[in-house]
């Protein structure tokens, strides 16, 4: 009688490792078509252990990404192969476990390091990567010239595509908002149901996706759409 709970205990944490023939069959098609991208061993843990191997999240596979294009891809095929899918902008510290998925696949945006900073009517516009941290983020406006700032959080380690589709709460919070206040506009991998097809759409407050950004400014990353 003793035994039997141990028993059945064990098998449940065996089937937390187990992978369906449907990601399988995903990650055979990304290795094709990602080549050099696709990780199956060695994945790293996210940030927040709350989500890590040892309790029971335990990813099948990670894609890193270099472009729109890339995610475009990874997407369609986990799509088409019915492949779990999480996405991780950088160091996975999502406190509700967005940042992995047990068996699937998680897309790695780590990569996407774009930073320019636009002059535009006396002030500055500033187009970040997805993959970078806050503390990149900081160190590059700081160098800037003149130099120049915002409103964000204090967690150095923090991808800025996780912060600001969080909300983005910082130190200088109540004098200057959140994080999420300051984007004006976003570029969004997004599903179109009506031609069956995922694409790339620039989401601003005054165009046919201002809905899309007024969503995507805290409403929590990969609920509409990878940014």
């Amino acid at each position: 009688m003793l035994v039997l709970p141990h028993v059945v205990l064990a098998f449940l944490v065996s089937l937390t490792h187990l992978v369906s023939a449907d990601v399988n069959d995903a990650i055979y098609r990304l290795i094709d078509a990602l080549p050099g991208q696709v990780q199956t061993e060695g994945i790293p843990p996210p940030y927040n252990t709350r989500f890590d191997a040892a309790n029971g999240y335990v990813p099948a596979a990670m894609v890193y990404v270099f472009s729109a294009e890339d995610i475009i891809t990874a997407l369609e095929i986990c799509y088409e192969e019915d492949a779990p899918v999480a996405l991780r902008s950088n160091g996975g510290h999502s406190y509700i476990g967005q940042s992995t998925v047990n068996g699937g696949i998680i897309i790695n945006f780590t990569e996407l390091k774009g930073f320019e900073v636009v002059p535009e009517g006396g002030r500055y516009i500033v187009k970040l990567g997805s993959g970078l941290k806050l503390l990149e983020v900081y160190s590059r406006l700081a160098r800037h010239d003149p130099p120049l700032g915002f409103a964000g959080g204090s967690g150095s380690s923090v991808g800025i595509a996780g912060l600001t589709s969080g909300g983005g709460h910082g130190l200088s919070s109540a004098m200057y908002g959140m994080s999420s206040d300051r984007i004006v506009a976003a570029e969004v991998v997004v599903y179109n149901r009506e031609e069956d097809k995922f694409e790339l759409v620039t989401a601003t407050g005054y165009n046919e996706h201002s809905d899309l950004l007024f969503a995507v400014r805290g409403g929590m990353g990969g609920n509409y759409g990878a940014l």
